[in-house]
């Protein structure tokens, strides 16, 4: 990586967040991988190899959509979720 500082959107004390980047797809991978990281998601529980990692920052980044949200119509589209008083999810 260049001497160039990373976008950082939410900075806390011993994490921040910022959009995905190639540099970190080894941490990514290291992550995915460690069980307790992951036990509260749902993923099926399998070692994903380097090459399985790339192929999944790449498809996410390629496409210019958020990463975990699924393609949708213009015309279609819902937000992921609603605040009100019976919330409104995208499936």
């Amino acid at each position: 990586m260049t001497d160039e500082q990373p976008i950082l959107n939410i900075v806390g004390e011993l994490m921040a967040l910022g959009p995905l980047r190639r540099d970190l797809v080894p941490d990514y991978q290291r992550w995915i991988n460690d069980l307790g990281t992951v036990r509260n998601l749902v993923l099926p529980l399998f070692p994903m190899t380097r090459e399985q990692e790339v192929s999944w920052y790449e498809e996410r980044t390629k496409t210019g959509r958020r990463p975990g949200t699924k393609p949708s119509s213009p015309s279609t589209s819902v937000p992921p979720c609603v605040p009100s008083a019976t919330p409104v999810c995208n499936p």
